[in-house]
């Protein structure tokens, strides 16, 4: 299975309001589908020259260029790379969750991830305020994270480094 054009848009864009993914991150990728397709289209040129643009330029360009894409996948993927990124590093956990729940904003997000981020956040509270140990936290969010993590063969083909 390759990751439509569409479904990457969505993936980066989403990856870019939470911070999961960076700027170098989407332009890599950019360069790669440039390299490999026989006639790229122009989004993707504008893409790779876009990386001194802000943030919101980036995200709205994304946007635009995303088209119908499969959002479930686009969401999968990116859970999966804040998986990858919580087994790096389980410290970075209050982060990850404090962008994750920026995605409740998204007007096609699942109820059910919405309704895991709402109690990701309450767990963290508890720890902020001393009522669960600071661990819990992790342990919340890598139980939540877990099955997104087979995916992982698929996120490579937009992010290789994890």
């Amino acid at each position: 299975m390759t990751v439509s054009l569409s479904t990457a848009y969505s993936f980066f864009r989403m990856g870019l309001v939470t911070g999961l993914v960076d700027v170098p991150a989407l332009i890599a990728w950019a360069d790669r589908q440039i390299l490999a397709l026989p006639t790229p289209p122009a989004e993707l040129i504008e893409l790779a020259l876009a990386g001194r643009l802000p943030h919101s330029r980036l995200i709205w360009m994304l946007g635009a260029f995303a088209g119908p894409a499969d959002y479930d996948l686009a969401l999968t993927l990116l859970l999966a790379r804040a998986g990858g990124l919580l087994a790096e590093d389980p410290t970075r956990a209050p982060d990850l969750i404090m962008g994750l729940r920026l995605l409740n904003e998204e007007e096609y997000f699942p109820q059910a991830v919405g309704q895991e981020l709402i109690a990701l956040r309450q767990t963290l509270e508890e720890a902020r305020t001393g009522r669960i140990p600071a661990e819990a936290v992790s342990r919340h969010l890598r139980t939540f994270l877990a099955p997104y993590r087979q995916r992982n063969s698929l996120l490579k083909q937009l992010v290789p480094a994890l």
